[in-house]
This record gives structure tokens, sequence and C-alpha cells, in this order.
């Protein structure tokens, strides 16, 4: 995700904060955040939510590149101060973080009880086992 897209400013309205990032829940849930907070890999993001923008930041490839070399490359750093403020950058980490782990742990009860494949490996398995319906995949006895 471009950093340019995250800042870019919608003329006359001022940014969405969404409810469910602030402590104490007070304004309006974005309807792509509520999407959200059931599925691991929903598609919806608005533009101008902040919310959106830090989901978009813990799915996105400078933040993966991160954690994979272990240290903030500099444009993960450059996308996190667009989001944040360079001072804000530390802790707008830390949410990025916490939102990369719920949706991991999303992902993980999903592939547990068997509503999405394990790996591509196990997907191609089930379907060879005749095991198509989302509800038995994973769940073949061999």
């Amino acid at each position: 995700m471009s950093a340019a897209l995250l800042i870019a400013e919608r003329p006359g309205a001022r940014p969405v904060v969404c409810a469910l990032l602030r402590s104490g829940g007070a304004g309006q849930p974005c309807p792509a955040c509520q999407a959200a907070q059931t599925r691991a890999h929903s598609p919806l993001f608005r533009a101008h939510c902040h919310g959106c923008k830090v989901r978009a930041l813990a799915q996105g490839p400078q933040f993966w590149r991160s954690l994979k070399e272990g240290a903030h490359t500099d444009a993960y750093q450059g996308e996190l101060a667009a989001v944040f403020g360079a001072a804000g950058a530390g802790a707008g980490h830390a949410v990025v973080l916490a939102e990369y782990r719920r949706l991991k742990a999303l992902q993980d009860n999903a592939v547990r009880c068997g509503v999405v494949p394990r790996t591509l490996k196990a997907a191609s398995a089930d379907a060879l086992h005749g095991h198509t319906d989302d509800t038995t995949t994973n769940q073949h006895q061999g």
C-alpha cells in the first residue's frame, strides 16, 4: 500500500476513526471494520477509516518484510508515519502488531474449525477425497 494513499484527504471531510479502535468504543463502527471482526481476510476496506488503514498495514507487504527481516524497513516506517504521524510511529507499530495478531488468531481458529484449509496441499488432498464442503475441509480421516 502506498503511503500517499494512506494519507490522501477527502475534500471537505475528516478521516473516520473507527469506534472499534477507540478505547471506550465511542463513535460509529466502520462496516468494513465490523466485517473484519469475524473474517481474517475480509476484502472490505474504506479509504478514510483509520481502522481499515491499520488492518491494511497489518496485512501489507512492508509489514511482512519487516517481520521477516526482524527490523522496520524504511518503507514500513514511512507507512507508519503516514498513518500515525512521525512521532506516533512507534506506538502505531504496536497497534498494527496487535491487529496482525488478532487477524492471525482468527485465521488460526478458522483452520482449526475446518472452515479454511491448512495449506494448499491439504486443500488439494481434501478435494481428491471428495471433501469439498467447507464444513468437512480438514476433517478427512485418512
